[in-house]
């Protein structure tokens, strides 16, 4: 068992101690970040048999097989996506491959839930693809959850498995080809290795993100534990049951946490810049053209699609405005008081974010062990809670 004592440098655990400048920042973070988790575990259990009656009822217990389903299926789909990519990108001589690292992730700049609304409007009964050729493919359900969800979370992965990608030097791969490995093995026994970390994380922010979001599922009509404590609070004012469902997915983030730790593994992998060789592009040949076409196809129906729509709604609404439209225009709230307030506050958000992020991810690389696990881990399961639950807690 490691030792454990209180230094005046810091915490001592094991051999190496953490300084206290850095620790109590760190915990403190975690402390804001519990502290709606706390209130929800504690409401939950105060209200005695009640809330073990709603973590067994049939209800829950589908609705916890949707959310699984959900967030397996979308964050699968999502890495399966953006690993393809990733790999067209860096490692063949894909046209306009610079052009492509931008493209391909400026999606993350659409939130899913104005996804959602693009293709509602585009595939629903009376949309455009129905008046235009008479067929109506609504996103609704499970398919069009994981669509939605899978198309504008990928960059995650795109942007993680591409980094890991350009980190792994041409001469590990030189050092395994040598030695009388099939390309198949160096990517077996080396790459993914080198890259699987990249893959956990990318896996885990969709399954997260699904967890979470309640407004993308009530528009495509897909109950999740979201949905279901969306409603308990705006339509039932049910704050013990919602307690109760808000605990249960604290679990499936403990849950996911854990999943990515082992998709990551325990493994380090250290290279110095001055050994580090650029990979030569492989020649995609007459796979160029299906390539060209994957990357294209995710681009636009992830980004030229919805922009573009977006855009002509924004121009007919400023050519031939409705009543609806002038009375908002001429209300305090109009959109451009909308734009700012949101430009205030993504800007001081992403400014917090940042600051309050930093403690705990130099805590957790520079220290590993139990203790910055646990406020890492706690840090990091703020993010699926619902904002609906979060609001609860606060």
């Amino acid at each position: 068992m490691s030792a454990v004592a209180a230094t005046r440098e810091g915490l001592r655990i094991g051999r190496r101690p953490v300084p206290w400048v850095l620790l109590l920042p760190s915990a403190a973070v975690a402390a804001i970040i519990a502290g709606p988790m706390v209130f929800l575990v504690g409401r939950a259990l105060a209200g005695d048999g009640a809330t073990l009656g709603v973590l067994l009822s049939p209800r829950t217990g589908g609705l916890l097989l949707s959310t699984l389903a959900l967030a397996a299926a979308a964050s699968v789909t999502s890495v399966v996506v953006g690993a393809g990519l990733a790999f067209l990108v860096e490692r063949t001589d894909l046209p306009g491959r610079q052009f492509w690292r931008v493209a391909l992730v400026l999606p993350l700049a659409i939130p899913p839930y104005i996804g959602a609304i693009v293709y509602l409007h585009l595939l629903s009964r009376g949309g455009v693809l129905d008046r235009a050729v008479g067929i109506a493919l609504p996103p609704h359900g499970l398919p069009g959850a994981v669509f939605i969800v899978a198309l504008f979370t990928y960059p995650y992965g795109f942007l993680l498995i591409s980094a890991a990608l350009r980190r792994i030097s041409r001469s590990l791969d030189e050092a395994a080809r040598s030695s009388g490995l099939s390309w198949m093995r160096v990517f077996w026994t080396l790459t993914l290795p080198m890259i699987r970390p990249a893959i956990g994380a990318g896996i885990f922010f969709p399954s997260l993100y699904a967890l979470a979001d309640f407004g993308t599922m009530v528009l495509l009509r897909y109950d999740t534990l979201a949905t279901e404590l969306y409603y308990l609070l705006t339509a039932m004012y049910d704050r013990s049951a919602a307690s109760a469902l808000g605990v249960a997915t604290i679990l499936l983030t403990l849950g996911f946490l854990w999943l990515e730790a082992r998709l990551r593994g325990g493994g380090r992998h250290y290279q110095t810049d001055a050994s580090w060789k650029p990979h030569a592009p492989l020649r995609l040949g007459p796979g160029r053209l299906p390539a060209m076409a994957a990357v294209t196809g995710v681009a636009f129906f992830a980004l030229a699609l919805p922009t573009g729509l977006l855009a002509v709604w924004a121009y007919a609404g400023a050519v031939s405005p409705s009543d609806a439209t002038r009375v908002w225009a001429a209300s305090a709230a109009s959109p451009w008081n909308a734009a700012a307030g949101s430009l205030v506050l993504g800007t001081f958000a992403a400014t917090v974010i940042v600051a309050l992020a930093a403690p705990p991810a130099y805590l957790r690389t520079r220290f590993p062990g139990g203790l910055a696990w646990v406020i890492w881990a706690t840090a990091q399961a703020g993010y699926s809670l619902p904002g609906i639950v979060v609001v609860l807690g606060v």
